[in-house]
């Protein structure tokens, strides 16, 4: 039982784990794995072994070809351009809640680098894990929350995984609203909506 138990955290973990690979830049490796299916193929097997049901995606129908997808991107998610949806946690809750906090963003949000942030950096730090360059600046990147959500999956316990999963995605929804919102593209859409659905799932596993 507990042999079939570690299996399912695993197809979980890696679950996530394709996921987080989504929100980084795209490249081109990658994303011709989602346009021949290998993709879906291989979320099809792993959404069986983690207990999901049935996988509804087909990630290969979203893509035409590596360049665009690649703008698209950049266009939705970057902040280059506006409006854009970056996939940041601090951007959609308030900056900190801090009653002793001297500062204008008490309870404030739109800002990067809040409360979420300080808390991911901590979490990072403590489970002595590196931060990459380019995330330095954005620790509250959904690609590394999801990222450590896989790591708490296989080394954590269920009650870090529970808290984890109340403390740093209870933000999905407003994510999805404004993605909806700046129009960004509807493989992303889809795949936070499922998202959403699998941090449910997740919580009643445990």
């Amino acid at each position: 039982m507990e042999n079939n138990m570690d299996q399912r955290k695993e197809a979980a973990s890696e679950v996530i784990l394709i996921f987080a690979e989504m929100f980084k830049l795209p490249e081109e490796e990658f994303v011709q794995q989602m346009k021949s299916g290998e993709v879906d193929e291989e979320l099809r097997r792993l959404f069986s072994h983690a207990g999901y049901g049935e996988y509804s995606l087909n990630l290969s129908e979203y893509i035409k070809d590596y360049s665009s997808f690649r703008s698209e991107y950049i266009h939705a998610f970057s902040g280059i351009y506006h409006p854009s949806a970056q996939p940041i946690e601090s951007i959609y809750k308030e900056w900190t809640t801090d009653p002793e906090a001297e500062v204008m963003l008490v309870n404030q949000k739109g800002y990067l680098y809040g409360d979420p942030a300080l808390h991911m950096k901590y979490l990072f730090e403590q489970s002595h894990l590196e931060i990459p360059d380019e995330y330095q600046g954005i620790p509250d990147h959904l690609t590394l929350i999801l990222e450590f959500l896989g790591f708490l999956m296989t080394e954590g316990t269920d009650q870090m995984v529970s808290e984890f999963l109340q403390d740093h995605l209870d933000w999905l929804p407003d994510f999805h609203e404004k993605m909806k919102e700046v129009k960004a593209p509807s493989i992303y859409q889809d795949v936070v909506q499922l998202l959403m659905e699998i941090t449910k799932k997740e919580k009643q596993f445990r």
